[in-house]
């Protein structure tokens, strides 16, 4: 899997240990979510998928759902 940068498009090192990635061209850092279980990446997955699509409020209601999970 490779990971893109928000801000350029380029490549992100993923530092496994702290969960920050550095973009390879830009410098920009990006922290990404230790998700410990199957459940929680696919909840992960959905509110990515309707952040993306522009139904934020279906994205925040998933999103919460984590935060109460994992706090």
């Amino acid at each position: 899997m490779v990971l893109k940068c928000k801000i350029c498009g380029g490549d992100v090192k993923l530092d496994n240990e702290t969960g920050l990635g550095t973009c390879l061209y830009c410098g920009s850092n990006t922290a990404f979510p230790k998700v410990s279980d199957d459940r929680k990446l696919s909840m992960f997955n959905r509110g990515n998928h309707f952040r993306l699509s522009g139904e934020f409020d279906e994205a925040l209601v998933i999103y919460e759902q984590i935060i109460q999970e994992d706090g």
